[in-house]
């Protein structure tokens, strides 16, 4: 029994062993995270404890966990596994993200606990914690994209490769907020590419540039990495490209490192996982400096029940209705008078009568 995104990286493996000559893969995850803490000197983070959401991501974890140097196995505890309760009921990323809800088992945990969901399948990860007034605090798809792109970001520079010489993009959906995306192109000056939800539209896009940071906002997602960029980079590593020394080559086996352990297949909660583990280190951050980026703006997200879901048609990568006709425009009044920073859109579900309901604004009211 394994996770979703280690079956897709077992049939990557055997469709392309020369790319992938390690067929084990919690063993390639571990040896990995292991390397790459090895090379910074940040100090230890508190212990993080995984929710694995009652499914799969529990074996997924135990078959890492068992290939890691004890010391560091011992600075993740699982909790939720299959036997403990039902799939995804008051547990798992979706639960934490959507409903805003701690996970079952979570609810006694101290202030400031470092906590992770993954879904039942092991592909989404949403990191979490509590403030001392109770407040749920949440690092979702787009915390997971903004801290991914900052540490590469530090990499290039460290390395000596120029902006001009690659081209670099976050991908994401309707559902980032609006938040992020300021950060993403005011603060770190990378395009935020929006394309439609689903996972398999945002590899698409990714996949056209050197560097394609795509997350859901749910928290599915990781890093493409164009053959180009990775040659240029092995080059540096290998002192044979560029014209830094030792400070340059470091910085790019270590970039070259965290590429090999970010899976590529599909999205891996567990790679993921193990990378914000050691981007915090390698950054000096701790979730409070992660919180910091920016402050997301207050949004809601509904479900509403219809007759038919292919009475609603949209366009503009599912932000814009043009069926049924007069929709949008109450749309529209609705976001006039939100104010400033507000925006809304309806959509419908791919798989069953139901269209959801988004909405963004500067304030908790407003958006509500």
């Amino acid at each position: 029994v394994t996770s979703t995104p280690h079956l897709h990286r077992a049939v990557q493996a055997l469709n392309s062993p020369d790319l992938y000559p390690d067929r084990d893969y919690p063993t390639h995850l571990a040896n990995r995270f292991a390397s790459l803490r090895d090379l910074v000197d940040g100090p230890a983070l508190p212990a993080l404890h995984i929710d694995a959401a009652c499914g799969v991501g529990a074996f997924a974890w135990g078959h890492v966990a068992r290939m890691l140097p004890a010391e560091m196995a011992g600075k993740f505890v699982l909790h939720n596994a299959p036997e403990d309760g039902v799939l995804n009921e008051m547990v798992g990323a979706d639960y934490v993200k959507a409903r805003r809800q701690i996970p079952r088992g979570f609810e006694a945990f101290p202030a400031g606990t470092r906590c992770a969901s993954l879904d039942g399948d092991a592909d989404r990860l949403v990191y979490f914690t509590t403030t001392s007034t109770g407040e749920l605090v949440t690092f979702d798809g787009d915390r997971l994209a903004a801290l991914f792109a900052t540490y590469i970001l530090r990499e290039l520079s460290q390395a000596g490769i120029s902006s001009n010489t690659y081209r670099m993009a976050i991908i994401q959906t309707a559902y980032s907020n609006g938040a992020n995306t300021s950060y993403v192109t005011e603060k770190l000056g990378l395009p935020a590419v929006c394309v439609k939800t689903g996972v398999k539209h945002l590899q698409a896009a990714a996949k056209t540039y050197d560097i394609g940071v795509y997350f859901e906002a749910n928290g599915h997602g990781t890093v493409e990495f164009s053959g180009r960029f990775l040659d240029e980079l092995r080059g540096i590593a290998e002192g044979e490209a560029g014209s830094g020394g030792d400070d340059h080559r470091a910085a790019a086996r270590r970039l070259l490192m965290v590429t090999s352990l970010l899976d590529n297949a599909i999205g891996d909660a567990l790679a993921d996982l193990l990378c914000v583990e050691y981007m915090l280190v390698a950054l000096e951050w701790d979730l409070k400096a992660w919180a910091g980026l920016y402050t997301d703006l207050p949004n809601r997200l509904d479900a509403v029940r219809v007759r038919d879901r292919g009475d609603f048609e949209t366009v503009m990568e599912g932000r814009k209705l043009v069926k049924p006709e007069g929709l949008q425009e109450r749309i529209d009044g609705c976001v006039r008078e939100a104010g400033a920073g507000g925006r809304c859109f309806v959509r419908p579900s791919g798989t069953e009568d139901v269209v959801r309901v988004y909405a963004e604004a500067s304030c908790r009211e407003a958006a509500a």
